[in-house]
């Protein structure tokens, strides 16, 4: 797809060829949120931020106006934001992802509940956890992104929350089980 090249001419570096295909896959379809990260990228990357920011809230628009898939392409834009995001469409996403937990809990998995704890939206992210099977955490927290920063200490919140034990419980447990089983981790 369109939407695919403009990803490799970004990681190539060729970024005025990628806003130049990003612009014209979106002018073919679009409702593609994933179409509209990856231009806010290209555009950020190359220096524009104003429309990099202006792109990327259209992507949000479309968030408010169709439910279909939206924990989806929640986790894409949020792996397009830049850290130093338009804080109008940083609030917009933020939103969005307590929507998502409000009406589609089901919705949340592990990817995108560590991209909502590395942005610090502790609230969300605790509210979504407490919705996703023990497994699913387990799983979270196997995950490299928990053993930095602020992730990692939201998900060992989280999961010991969830299993009722103390985060200093849960972390001996964890190093218990992973001398057992050097393989699970």
């Amino acid at each position: 797809s369109k939407i695919k090249q403009v990803v490799k001419l970004i990681k190539a570096g060729l970024l005025e060829e990628a806003v130049r295909l990003g612009r014209e896959a979106l002018k073919a379809d679009p409702g593609n949120v994933y179409g509209y990260a990856v231009l806010a990228g290209a555009l950020h990357k190359s220096g524009d931020k104003k429309s990099a920011f202006e792109v990327m809230g259209k992507g949000v628009r479309l968030l408010e106006t169709d439910e279909s898939y939206l924990g989806p392409k929640l986790d894409t834009l949020l792996s397009w934001l830049p850290d130093d995001a338009d804080r109008g469409v940083v609030s917009k996403l933020k939103a969005q992802a307590d929507r998502l937990v409000s009406d589609h809990p089901d919705q949340f998995y592990n990817k995108l509940l560590l991209r909502i704890a590395a942005r610090g939206w502790h609230d969300t992210a605790v509210r979504a956890a407490r919705a996703m099977p023990g497994a699913t955490l387990w799983e979270i927290f196997k995950h490299p992104l928990t053993s930095e920063g602020l992730a990692g200490s939201v998900m060992a919140k989280l999961i010991a929350a969830k299993s009722r034990e103390t985060a200093a419980a849960l972390a001996a447990r964890v190093a218990e089980e992973a001398e057992k089983n050097k393989s699970y981790f």
